[in-house]
Formats: C-alpha cells, sequence, structure tokens
C-alpha cells in the first residue's frame, strides 16, 4: 500500500474514515492513510479537494519519513508498508 499525509482542515475525521478506511489521525486535521491508488492527486480528487468543492488541503506521499510520535504510530505505517 502507499502511504500519505493529508492535512486539510475542511475534511471532517468522518468523511475521511469512509474514503479511506486504513487511516491514522496524527493531529486535529492532519491524517496518515494508507491506500491503492498510485498519485496524491488520487487522493487529494477522492477527498474532494478541487475547485468544485473548494476543500483545501495538502497531500504528500510518505516515501521516506521521520519524526517523534508514539510506537503504535510507526508500527501502523511499516504495517502498511508491508502489504
Amino acid at each position: 500500500m502507499n502511504v500519505y499525509l493529508v492535512a486539510a482542515e475542511a475534511i471532517e475525521d468522518v468523511a475521511l474514515a469512509q474514503t479511506f478506511p486504513e487511516h491514522r489521525k496524527v493531529q486535529n486535521g492532519v491524517w496518515l492513510v494508507a491506500s491503492t491508488v498510485d498519485t496524491t492527486g488520487e487522493v487529494a480528487e477522492l477527498l474532494g479537494m478541487n475547485d468544485e468543492h473548494r476543500r483545501f488541503g495538502v497531500v504528500v506521499a510518505a516515501g521516506a519519513y521521520f519524526g517523534y510520535h508514539t510506537k503504535d504510530l510507526w508500527e501502523k505505517i511499516e504495517a502498511w508498508k508491508a502489504r
């Protein structure tokens, strides 16, 4: 699976969870999502980040990552990337 970071304050937790069941909230307005879609543009489109819906946000592919967070977050990322 591909892992993406989604940052968008206008997207609600429920809407994101329905679109991407494999997700982990990092903080308000920021999630990691796992998906079989191939591009950041596809992720953004599925979340309605476009001129029609006017939902502003950023999607970044997580090819490499580093930071300080709880152990379960890193385990989740590794499990997604292994699939």
